[in-house]
């Protein structure tokens, strides 16, 4: 009787620290959610190539690269870029862009060597 009262009371024990884990992690990324509209809102709010607005969608840009080596110089960059930039008062050389612009310039088709699609002309060919 006694062995069934100590693993329940285990048992309840393991799950009030795994829903307290998941509190602290929902909180944290509230806060996160928080800083990335702030910075969003500083830099214009939409994808500066196609105009998305979905704020799920938009990402931080450096403009001109260096990404890889921001973040690896500094520990707050690679773990919130936006409070980065927020605490840094929303330095130049950044720019908003939505996942695919972001994915299409940094590492698209190589012949379109760095250019997002929606900046091609209407007439350009792949073929």
């Amino acid at each position: 009787m006694q062995c069934c009262l100590l693993e329940q009371i285990l048992c309840y024990a393991m799950l009030m620290h795994r829903f307290s884990k998941q509190r602290n992690a929902i909180a944290k990324s509230s806060k996160a959610w928080k800083y990335k509209l702030i910075a969003l809102q500083a830099y214009g709010a939409a994808c500066v190539c196609c105009g998305e607005t979905e704020p799920a969608f938009l990402t931080f840009d450096h403009i001109g690269g260096g990404g890889e080596q921001h973040r690896k110089a500094d520990p707050l960059a690679r773990k919130n870029i936006a409070l980065w930039l927020i605490k840094h008062s929303f330095p130049e050389g950044f720019r908003l862009l939505c996942f695919c612009c972001h994915k299409a310039i940094d590492t698209g088709p190589r012949h379109l060597h760095g250019i997002c699609p929606h900046q091609l002309p209407s007439n350009f060919s792949l073929g």
